[in-house]
């Protein structure tokens, strides 16, 4: 069903609700990454997406647009700060918990977080004590490679500039990815053909990013105390490479991680082999929808 949350006076948050046949206490809040929209949970790379893994293990899944994307609210660029994005989930959440949504108060609630949506997962997690039970932590890490950020830039133009974009009527702020430049940041060519590169460039989405310097920062993790997933594609070029990440297995991966957060944090990793930064898009995504069912079992 299509769900409409109002976030603020004059915003609102559009997103999918997806439900099992019986009754469901569990709701995935999936949020995508900077430049997508709600379908890049949707995508059926190689077999069932991360919303039919997760309905099919009994859990309800809510897919939305963030704030500035897709059919939700777009207020002027610079109205979209970090706070503004963190708040609007806060409030996406709470309605979950209420009831508010399709009638059920759901009793246990997992963020899944892509890129830049951890920023949220983490301000969530951190600054609203009861929101999440666990979090799902995907294509990021806390090292990455700054000389591949530092030429990121070239890669994207003002949204009203692209002709995909030009009658929503958004100003110079509003950002999306040059065509064709999305599959050499995103994308690793063993595990995507050229149908799924064709799908990412329609899932391109205007967004606004903005400073990070809002959201919880690593001397925070520590106050972390709800489960922790932790998936990285092991040819993410945006988190591997001289200077980042060692993203070659699980345990490098948390050797890496696991001195940011509390010891009483139940922190876990999964490194999906083959695979780039945006890890939907790859034949190689069922593998790690089956480790984070598994996880979302367990909580």
């Amino acid at each position: 069903m299509d769900v409409r949350i109002q976030v603020g006076l004059d915003l609102h948050i559009a997103g999918e609700l997806r439900t099992p046949v019986g009754p469901a206490d569990t709701v995935h809040v999936a949020v995508p990454g900077g430049y997508y929209g709600r379908g890049y949970w949707q995508v059926r790379a190689n077999g069932p997406s991360y919303v039919d893994t997760m309905v099919g293990a009994g859990h309800a899944v809510l897919t939305v647009d963030r704030l500035g994307t897709g059919d939700s609210s777009r207020p002027p660029s610079a109205e979209l700060l970090g706070t503004t994005h963190a708040d609007s989930m806060h409030h996406v959440v709470q309605a979950l918990r209420a009831g508010e949504v399709d009638g059920v108060p759901y009793r246990r609630v997992v963020f899944v977080s892509h890129s830049f949506s951890i920023a949220l997962a983490l301000s969530l997690a951190l600054r609203h004590p009861g929101d999440v039970d666990g979090i799902i932590l995907t294509g990021g890490t806390n090292q990455p490679n700054e000389k591949v950020f530092a030429g990121i830039g070239a890669h994207f133009h003002p949204a009203n500039q692209d002709p995909r974009f030009a009658g929503r009527g958004l100003d110079d702020g509003y950002l999306t990815s040059i065509p064709g430049a999305r599959a050499g940041l995103f994308l690793h060519p063993a595990t995507v053909d050229e149908q799924l590169v064709a799908l990412d460039e329609q899932l391109t989405e205007p967004d606004v990013i903005p400073a990070y310097d809002t959201f919880p920062g690593p001397a925070e993790y520590p106050g972390i105390t709800v489960p922790v997933l932790l998936v990285v594609g092991d040819r993410d070029v945006l988190f591997t490479g001289e200077g980042a990440s060692d993203c070659t297995s699980a345990a490098t991966l948390l050797a890496g991680e696991r001195p940011l957060y509390g010891d009483g944090v139940a922190l876990e990793a999964f490194v999906v082999p083959e695979t780039g930064h945006s890890l939907n898009l790859h034949r190689t995504a069922s593998q790690w929808y089956d480790v984070a069912r598994d996880w979302a079992l367990r909580l």
